[in-house]
């Protein structure tokens, strides 16, 4: 009897866990949504992964259950998630301008909206071509500089003046933000090839978020103390959590079936084919 309840506590305890790591408040967010979803989508490589810049590892978590070794690194210790280590999930504290690794060590690299928080964007990607094996995938996002009026209208008018406010598309630290010319030009110059070219969250979805983003971002810090995540939670806010998912996951949807051919979008997400160097 003691063996069956202690069964049916681990099978309760990990129902709870999986749906503990289902309920990030962050993708309730439209535009990190997409992002997440679609970035995942475009990892193609199996084998030795890098996330660099992984924050508390969402990213790296997904990908190592695809049957990947992924190392995940970030110059900040407090956000690494070190529970989440196993046998196929590593992190641990680097730079991205250093990367501690030899030449040619992984099979893919996913680098997430982070160069453009760096001082120097192409000294990372002489890195990452560095550490990338011959043919080895890039995945990279960046926010966009053709982005919609309905995400950020204050920075959209005052661009026009070469003027900006920290908010909105500038409100996350953000050193830059790059035209799809520039991050490619970028991409090419550091020997990659382009492979494929996602816009993500356009004017509709953008409209819906517009400066809310900036409050899930500090909701989602002030998770990330707790634990980084939600924990176990009751049936009530369960169902809330589910419902506004939902909603989340329609409003990304219907956006991208409306504006999926238009290059004005929140952020732009790159596969990528190292080249060898001649």
């Amino acid at each position: 009897m003691r063996d069956g309840q202690n069964s049916r506590k681990e099978s309760v305890s990990r129902e709870r866990g999986e749906y503990s790591e289902a309920m990030d408040l962050r993708l309730l967010a439209p535009t990190y949504y997409s992002r997440y979803t679609e970035v995942l989508k475009m990892i193609e490589k199996v084998g030795l992964v890098l996330d660099l810049g992984c924050a508390d590892g969402l990213y790296s978590q997904a990908i190592s259950n695809r049957n990947n070794e992924v190392v995940g690194i970030d110059i900040n210790i407090d956000f690494l998630h070190k529970e989440r280590q196993s046998n196929s999930l590593s992190f641990l504290v680097a730079n991205g301008k250093e990367l501690p690794f030899k030449d040619e060590t992984f099979n893919a690299i996913l680098c997430v909206d982070v160069i453009d928080h760096v001082s120097n964007d192409e000294q990372v990607l002489s890195e990452i071509y560095r550490v990338l094996k011959p043919n080895g995938q890039l995945v990279i996002s960046v926010p966009n500089r053709n982005f919609p009026f309905t995400y950020d209208p204050i920075n959209f008018v005052l661009g026009k003046i070469n003027r900006r406010i920290p908010i909105g598309i500038w409100g996350f630290g953000h050193k830059r933000i790059y035209s799809f010319e520039h991050v490619t030009s970028l991409l090419k110059k550091y020997r990659f090839n382009i492979v494929q070219t996602r816009y993500l969250t356009h004017d509709l979805a953008a409209c819906f978020e517009n400066y809310l983003s900036t409050i899930f971002q500090w909701v989602g810090v002030r998770e990330k103390k707790k634990s980084h995540r939600i924990g176990t939670v009751s049936h009530a806010r369960r169902f809330i959590y589910e419902y506004a998912h939902h909603i989340t996951k329609l409003l990304a949807s219907v956006d991208t079936r409306l504006f999926n051919d238009m290059s004005r979008s929140v952020g732009i997400a790159i596969s990528a084919q190292r080249l060898t160097r001649h």
